[in-house]
């Protein structure tokens, strides 16, 4: 864990989101290019937006579990439109660059004082 870790950290977006840098939504072009295309091609979308049936929620598999995590306050039930869908947008990126990697970083933390510990 504590290599995969690393790994993740060692990346320059991470590294300055780990310090407590604020990110922003062009740094996910770096971390994860598909999303951010699919993103760029949703914030420039001329259909109707509620087409794609989206809604202000994400949800992951952790430790086979399906967890669910809301963008806003009741986010599963707020679609996306043509009028909130730069929001959308935006708390997709936050939760990807800023709130999704805090486990990661906290596993890393974790590891990291074990490793300590046994050398001094």
């Amino acid at each position: 864990m504590r290599e995969f870790c690393w790994t993740i950290l060692s990346h320059k977006y991470l590294c300055r989101n780990f310090w407590g840098a604020i990110v922003f939504l062009d740094e996910l072009s770096t971390l994860d290019p598909e999303l951010y295309r699919n993103l760029m091609q949703l914030k420039h979308y001329d259909g109707d937006v509620e087409d794609l049936c989206l809604d202000f929620a994400v949800a992951e598999e952790l430790g086979g579990k399906r967890i669910v995590h809301e963008l806003r306050p009741n986010g599963k039930n707020i679609s996306v439109t043509n009028e909130n869908k730069l929001h959308y947008v935006h708390a997709i990126a936050d939760f990807k660059l800023n709130r999704q990697i805090v486990h990661l970083q906290m596993h890393f933390v974790e590891d990291s004082a074990i490793s300590f510990h046994h050398l001094g």
